[in-house]
């Protein structure tokens, strides 16, 4: 809808089992629509290959996978802002909040909007945090362990130690280090 508003050509890439009703209104609001089947021996999101393909073509990505828009971190925010304001009117508190992630966006974007809600007195305390993911797809745990094996290399540490260690201030330096190194290196 944003798209034909703004007088925008907008290409959609959509996996083969897409639901009809979703790629018939797709088709009513002129969107160019590309069905991308899996490809035998090619790991991966067929529909994210042929997103990367448009960009490296020249498209401008506009999407929600926040590693390929920031923007979408905002909308995140605002979820988190609309929870905090559809609780506080019925006067209840958020305990817990769970959070489906694939590498961890939405989850970073809901804390940071928690975040500010905290900040400005709106919400009471932080809510524990539970990302989820399934099994066969878990790229935000894949990083979680390469960050965490990095940090504790030599110690001797388990893994119940190790975050402990990862939050203490006795492991700073690794964890900063760590950190620095997923910064620049984020396909790891």
């Amino acid at each position: 809808m944003v798209a034909p508003a703004a007088r925008r050509a907008l290409r959609v890439f959509i996996p083969t089992d897409a639901d009809p009703a979703v790629v018939s209104r797709l088709r009513a609001l002129s969107t160019e629509v590309v069905v991308c089947a899996r490809v035998p021996g090619i790991a991966g999101d067929p529909c994210l290959h042929a997103f990367h393909a448009a960009l490296r073509q020249g498209a401008l990505p506009f999407c929600c996978q926040g590693s390929e828009n920031g923007l979408c971190i905002e909308g995140g925010m605002t979820l988190a802002f609309e929870m905090v304001e559809s609780l506080g009117r019925v006067d209840a508190r958020l305990d817990r909040l769970f959070v489906q992630v694939g590498g961890g966006a939405l989850a970073s974007a809901c804390v940071q909007g928690l975040r500010r809600a905290l900040a400005h007195g709106v919400l009471a305390r932080m809510p524990r945090l539970y990302t989820v993911q399934t099994s066969g797809a878990w790229p935000l745990r894949r990083a979680w362990e390469g960050l965490r094996d990095r940090i504790i290399t030599g110690t001797g540490l388990t893994d119940s130690a190790a975050a402990a260690a990862m939050a203490g201030e006795e492991r700073a330096g690794a964890r900063d280090a760590a950190l620095d190194h997923a910064r620049s290196h984020r396909a790891e």
